[in-house]
């Protein structure tokens, strides 16, 4: 770290100390990760109580389709 002096002598620094860097450091993470939390609760929620859910309209498609349910796949000539 490059430290300039002064012979003046400085009532004002724009020097931090390391416990109050931390502080503001930690305090920001937090709210990241709290409001990162929160987004994906409230995606999970929207799915849920959507009216259209793909888990349900796959189930009726296979049940109207009549005929076996196995796929022959039969190499070309």
């Amino acid at each position: 770290m490059l430290v300039y002096y002064a012979h003046s002598p400085a009532l004002i620094t724009r020097l931090q100390e390391f416990g109050a860097a931390s502080r503001e450091t930690i305090f920001m993470g937090t709210w990241m990760v709290s409001g990162g939390l929160l987004l994906i609760i409230l995606y999970f929620v929207s799915k849920r109580f959507s009216g259209d859910s793909d888990e349900h309209s796959d189930a009726d498609e296979d049940e109207d389709k009549p005929g076996p349910d196995v796929i022959h796949i039969v190499p070309p000539n």
